[in-house]
């Protein structure tokens, strides 16, 4: 079980939107939630699974980490690595998306 929280980051309020059973529907709706809300805004999903995020890179490029949040796997890339991060690119893989990526390669 897959559950969509909002948190706004004016007041720290967090909201339970949605809870789903299937991890593709849960993309789907974090997908459209991400692209159409205020920056204010932020969506998080809570399982016990973490699932892969795709990110790009301010010069060019991308890659991905493992996490159970959008915060979370900011935090992690940020580790991982010392080049500039689009913040705003994170978004839960989705099996289309990560094709599209990896044809870049051959």
């Amino acid at each position: 079980m897959y559950q969509l929280f909002v948190t706004n980051t004016y007041t720290q309020e967090k909201n339970l939107v949605a809870t789903f059973m299937a991890e593709g529907d849960l993309f789907i709706a974090m997908s459209a939630l991400q692209n159409a809300a205020p920056q204010h805004l932020v969506y998080e999903y809570q399982s016990n699974q973490p699932i892969s995020w795709l990110y790009n890179y301010s010069e060019g490029g991308w890659n991905s980490v493992q996490a159970s949040s959008k915060r979370e796997a900011i935090r992690l890339a940020q580790e991982k690595s010392n080049l500039a991060l689009d913040i705003d690119s994170f978004r839960p893989s989705t099996p289309q998306d990560f094709q599209n990526l990896m044809s870049s390669f051959y």
